[in-house]
């Protein structure tokens, strides 16, 4: 064998210890080895010297191999222990092995010791690895059962069949049914009761198997209806589905927040087509500026027609009507209405794109945003 193990011998005749670790060389074993004949001194060993298999005469002086085995099984219980003894009858051997001995050599018959050793440490290993795989699994469930329980959302665990398994304490808490009452029961009975036709065919157990993107079922509970969006995937255990996971998350909220903002968004196109209608109808010119006094997006058809330029000529550009000699004024307006000023019998002489000169009266605003911060200036004209 390959590693070096630890092997602690109880014998007190030194030519059998030397033939017991001749034969275990023999045999390709590669090996530590501490021999003891007293009671204390094993029990010290088996702590300190954490052997991999202990061999043991049945017969010494002052200690036995029965008590040498009691001893092992309650310290170090998954260390191989064979009996290695002259004297041992064949009724006596399997009695040691119904108490927890994992075999037994004769002295007189070592040849066989190390194929005993090798087949003692494979099995303590696949003993230990399946327990600790065990564990594993234990540790596995016990946390996916905690989840299940505890989880917000709703599941529910449906055997190959559509027969329910399984649900976890929020389904059962919210459904008003006892799990009890579920498990057992058909998937299709069930979604009959809850969602009635919303499946065409009326059998939830086909949708289920057909498809796997999530469903949104509508359910009438006792505050209204109430939606649920439903996953659900197969568990799968060696290369075959045993049962369909379920969980049903509830977007009542979402639901309703998302047709709130479907509703608040028709609100504000019938508002903004409102509002458009009078800007467009309205006499006066209309006019939204940037923070520089530049035209941003809104120059209606009543400015259009008084004075002359169309939108597109005057988006993005400073108001083109204005005469030189009133730069200064326009500045001054601008910053008074930037200051949070509401002006509206403010009297500008203009120019109009065919150079004729006309009087208007100017009325600005300041355009605030959501956080009261001016994002813009908002002005109207009249031909007066």
């Amino acid at each position: 064998m390959g590693s070096n193990i630890r092997i602690l011998i109880l014998e007190d005749v030194p030519l059998d210890l030397e033939l017991m670790e001749a034969e275990l060389r023999r045999d390709g074993i590669n090996f530590q080895s501490h021999c003891v004949e007293e009671e204390e001194e094993y029990r010290k060993s088996i702590t300190e010297f954490q052997p991999d298999i202990i061999l043991a005469d049945h017969s010494l002086p002052h200690f036995d191999g029965i008590s040498a085995m009691y001893i092992a099984q309650e310290i170090t219980p998954e260390t191989p222990f064979i009996f290695v003894s002259g004297q041992m009858g064949e009724e006596f051997a399997v009695e040691m092995l119904k108490k927890g001995a994992t075999d037994y050599v004769l002295k007189h018959n070592l040849s066989k010791l190390g194929h005993s050793v090798k087949r003692a440490l494979k099995e303590s290993e696949e003993h230990l690895n399946k327990k600790r795989a065990e564990e594993r699994l234990a540790r596995s469930e016990k946390k996916y059962r905690a989840l299940f329980e505890l989880s917000p959302d709703y599941m529910m665990v449906l055997d190959p069949d559509g027969h329910v398994l399984d649900i976890n304490h929020r389904l059962e808490e919210d459904s008003g049914i006892s799990r009890e009452d579920f498990v057992g029961k058909d998937a299709n009975e069930i979604a009959r009761d809850f969602v009635g036709d919303q499946f065409n065919n009326g059998e939830i157990t086909d949708y289920l198997r057909n498809h796997t993107e999530p469903m949104e079922i509508k359910i009438e509970g006792h505050g209204g209806f109430e939606y649920i969006e439903v996953h659900h995937a197969p568990i799968v255990k060696e290369g075959k589905i045993f049962a369909i996971q379920i969980i049903g998350r509830n977007i009542t909220k979402r639901k309703t927040a998302e047709n709130a903002l479907i509703e608040s968004k028709k609100r504000l196109h019938d508002v903004n087509t409102y509002l458009e209608a009078i800007i467009n109808a309205s006499p006066f010119a209309i006019v939204d500026l940037h923070l520089d006094g530049r035209v941003k997006s809104l120059w209606n058809p009543a400015a259009e027609n008084i004075f002359g330029w169309k939108r597109m000529e005057v988006l993005g550009k400073p108001l083109p009507f204005l005469n030189d000699n009133k730069g200064t004024m326009y500045e001054n307006i601008m910053h008074n209405v930037l200051s949070g000023e509401f002006k509206s019998d403010l009297e500008l002489e203009c120019a109009r794109n065919d150079g004729e000169q006309i009087y208007t009266m100017m009325a600005t605003a300041p355009l605030l945003n959501v956080d009261n911060n001016i994002q813009g200036v908002m002005a109207t004209f009249a031909d007066i």
